[in-house]
């Protein structure tokens, strides 16, 4: 299961090992070039981002495609070759089972579309390749190209510090003159450019955004048997004080008539933090405080560390009633995800009432009798101040799609190669396989059809043969799923599971908390990421133990001298220092 904070901590533990390997790398291709570094660097050094005009038109709109309105994104449309063949590229990238370079579907229609020839390397993405990717970097035996995707090889802050050092390449100017589509996702998403900006004012990479709207909430998803609320003739909750009604119902009148029920449960690993709650915590914390991800509220320039706030507090005192009443399930802090499936798919009907799922935990059945069609999204509680404080994800989904190395034999052509892959069309042939070919499983929507939003549908996917693999890349390029073109997919309620995942989020938006409280990542140097990988992990580990202590009644949450000895360990383990970093990268990264 994704597990946002663990994989944080193994990015600061990377990137704190990238600055040894990216003196490395920057020393192996000054000895190479003769001890002036690659002069291809040089190109933009002083380039004021803006400046420079388009020397590439933006193609026409494929006619025919049907958007909603609005259309909050480009829009499909065409683009000429550009390239003759006569050099052959070497770009490195990421597979999955049954993907072949040489013969995937995609990756021929983009040559024939292009002109470009490449010669892909493969190296399997995240902690798997990444000895072979350093070994790259720390020898200066760069390709021409790494196709990133979101963050296969490098995060944000690993690119700023390899593009530092000369080993890749500022894009500003290239993009400025060459890539179209780029720029005209810019005008919909001003934010992206400066989000992909490294602190020395450049970008080092072409733009990847997937906003994943029902993402942006799914840290405190929760979910509830709309049966059991059925058969007791109950309302959903809109308050504390009514969740707290409709689980003393769950577990008083039991819905089910079987024996070992329990009102509400979790799983770990959940989706949020090592173990300090889990998505069913946060939910119900938000009833009282602002649970953050990271742990950071934002106030104006000041960082809070919520874990110790006094609203932090209250919160954690309200679900410890909710443990001492038996209203939640006490092995909710360490039974697995497979634990908490086998007791909602028990042959003889569920035995819990509501649960916490980052997407689903019981198997998606589109028949309508499944145990999935009798679970219903629950919405966030209003706590004492009537008022619910929902973690939401402000920040982009954006990543560098593709870096090109300081050794790029032709710049130009690898910036007008991701361009293609960027523009609408070249995203859906990116993720389901070009149209025209045998693997293609897309095509456009008809009229009347529907999208995940309930709005006009622009794309379909169509039925695979089982045997037609190998059709596109997943999203390991350079792509724009901006939420409308996401939302502009044809799907049918009953039969997919996002238009359910899409009425979450329309749930949860009302109760977000607001754009300036969010503390969106900073772009870190690498010795700030060695700092923090220690201490943010020492930092998650305190607050998992002791929200499980305070939550089954091992610690005294009402305990005043147990709530400072709380708080001071925090300070011990270095929560000051962590916030102090925090301000310094985000202070930097403006």
């Amino acid at each position: 299961m994704y597990n946002p904070m663990l994989t944080r901590r193994r990015m600061l533990r990377n990137l704190a090992a990238a600055g040894a390997t990216a003196a490395a790398g920057a020393a192996a291709l000054a000895a190479c070039s003769g001890g002036s570094g690659a002069k291809a660097t040089k190109a933009g050094a002083n380039y004021k981002p803006g400046s420079a005009g388009l020397k590439v038109k933006l193609g026409p709109e494929v006619e025919g495609v049907l958007y909603p309105d609005p259309f909050d994104s480009p829009r499909v449309r065409t683009f000429e070759r550009f390239a003759d063949g006569s050099k052959s590229f070497r770009v490195v990238g990421p597979t999955y089972p049954g993907l072949d370079y040489a013969t995937n579907s995609f990756a021929q229609w983009l040559e024939k579309a292009t002109g470009v020839k490449v010669q892909y390397d493969v190296v399997p993405g995240g902690e798997e390749g990444r000895p072979k990717i350093n070994a790259m970097i720390s020898s200066g035996n760069l390709p021409d190209a790494f196709l990133n995707g979101l963050n296969q090889y490098f995060t944000r802050s690993e690119v700023a510090l390899y593009g530092q050092q000369g080993l890749f390449m500022p894009t500003d100017q290239l993009i400025d003159e060459n890539c179209p589509e780029h720029l005209d996702l810019f005008k919909f998403r001003p934010e992206l450019r400066p989000y992909l900006t490294a602190p020395d004012g450049k970008m080092y990479g072409f733009g990847y955004t997937s906003e994943c709207y029902h993402c942006f909430s799914a840290g405190v998803r929760m979910w509830v048997d709309q049966e059991w609320l059925d058969k007791l003739g109950l309302e959903h909750p809109k308050t504390s004080d009514d969740l707290h009604a409709m689980l003393v119902a769950f577990r008083d009148r039991n819905p089910s008539g079987l024996s070992g029920t329990i009102p509400m449960s979790d799983a770990r690993p959940s989706a949020i933090g090592g173990a300090d709650g889990g998505g069913m915590i946060n939910y119900l914390l938000s009833a009282f405080t602002y649970p953050a991800e990271n742990y950071i509220d934002k106030q104006g320039d000041n960082l809070l560390f919520t874990p110790v706030q006094d609203s932090y507090r209250e919160g954690l005192k309200w679900i410890r009633t909710l443990f001492a009443e038996k209203l939640i399930d006490p092995n909710a802090f360490t039974q697995t995800p497979a634990q908490l499936k086998g007791k909602l798919m028990n042959a003889k009907g569920p035995l819990v009432g509501a649960h916490y799922a980052y997407s689903t935990v019981v198997d998606f059945d589109p028949s309508p009798h499944s145990m999935f069609h009798k679970m219903a999204p629950l919405a966030p509680v209003t706590g004492p101040d009537g008022k619910a404080y929902i973690p939401w994800r402000h920040e982009p989904y954006a990543s560098n799609g593709l870096v090109i190395s300081s050794k790029c034999q032709d710049p130009v052509a690898m910036a007008r190669w991701a361009d293609a892959m960027i523009g609408v069309y070249g995203t859906l042939s990116q993720w389901q396989g070009p149209q025209g070919g045998k693997n293609n499983t897309f095509s456009w929507a008809a009229k009347g059809d529907k999208g995940i939003d309930g709005r006009q549908a622009t794309w379909a996917t169509k039925q695979v043969d089982p045997d037609q693999k190998n059709t596109g890349w997943w999203s390991y390029g350079p792509i724009n799923n901006l939420v409308d073109v996401r939302h502009s997919q044809s799907a049918d309620p009953a039969k997919s599971l996002e238009p359910t995942l899409y009425r979450f989020g329309r749930l949860y938006e009302p109760f977000a908390i607001s754009k300036d409280r969010y503390f969106s990542e900073p772009i870190y140097t690498a010795d700030q990421a060695s700092q923090l990988s220690e201490v943010e992990t020492n930092l998650a580990n305190h607050l998992a133990q002791s929200t499980a202590q305070f939550c089954l009644g091992q610690l005294d949450i009402n305990d005043d001298g147990a709530w400072q000895r709380y708080k001071e360990k925090f300070k011990q383990i270095g929560s000051e220092k962590y916030l102090q970093i925090q301000s310094d990268a985000m202070k930097a990264s403006k």
